[in-house]
């Protein structure tokens, strides 16, 4: 992954797992720790969700657990002819299969809801869902003796449309500072240093979608997380400084 890498040119040496999906909400990754990655005993772990858990914030009927919004996976179904020509050629299937036309929203969210008035429409109280699922995830990664780190999301910062979801993230991102004060875990800021760092705006190809530059540099914001607050890497720079002075000493 680019965080493995950015890490490992940092001299420090890990092996990340990314538990990321596209159009995943806290509710979807808290099912996928619990049943999943937790098992792998991670030593660190780290939350990265701000932008996808606005969404059910702003539907009408709100439900922590987000069921007012998402439902079950219903797929479309191509026409009959191309149904026949998929299951009659493998090059037509593969082809089906690699054009841009899947969007995990448009197959388990409900399409027509009811969005809240402008008035009213990210009410503190639903932020429940989100706030539980981060302590959720993150409580029970300290019982297993993890360091837990929430990352902020940083947002394009002149970007005209999405404005929703830009005071949704950047309530998120608040409360993901304020969780960690409480539970004394570590935050990697991204949404801080992007800010620090005008000339990042040029890596957004959207409101918060990154070009691979963009992705290194939050790379980075981890890295630095792991250099300075956790104290991953000075040790290890330690060990060599030693180490460099013991041989001096030899000679």
């Amino acid at each position: 992954t680019v965080v493995e890498r950015e890490l490992r040119k940092r001299g420090i040496e890990a092996e990340v797992m990314n538990g990321g999906v596209p159009g995943w909400t806290t509710a979807e990754s808290l099912v996928a720790w619990f049943l999943t990655f937790k098992d792998y005993a991670p030593d660190i772990v780290v939350i990265h969700h701000s932008i996808n858990d606005v969404h059910p914030r702003i539907h009408v009927n709100y439900r922590p657990d987000y069921t007012h919004w998402r439902h079950e996976w219903r797929p479309g179904m191509p026409g009959f002819l191309r149904r026949k020509l998929i299951g009659w050629s493998d090059l037509v299937a593969c082809l089906s299969l690699q054009q841009k036309q899947f969007n995990m929203m448009t197959f388990t969210t409900h399409q027509d809801g009811q969005i809240r008035s402008k008035d009213d429409l990210l009410p503190s109280e639903t932020a429940h869902g989100y706030r539980r699922n981060l302590l959720s995830i993150g409580r029970s990664a300290t019982e297993l003796g993890a360091k837990v780190i929430l990352m902020t999301m940083p947002l394009h910062s002149e970007t005209v449309y999405g404005e929703y979801l830009r005071a949704g993230t950047f309530q998120h991102n608040e409360i993901m500072r304020a969780i960690a004060a409480d539970e004394g875990w570590f935050v990697a800021d991204a949404e801080e240093d992007f800010g620090q760092h005008p000339v990042l705006d040029e890596e957004f190809r959207d409101l918060c979608h990154l070009s691979f530059a963009g992705q290194k540099a939050k790379a980075n914001v981890v890295g630095r997380t792991l250099y300075w607050d956790l104290g991953i890497g000075r040790l290890a720079d330690k060990e060599a400084d030693d180490e460099t002075g013991e041989k001096a000493k030899d000679g």
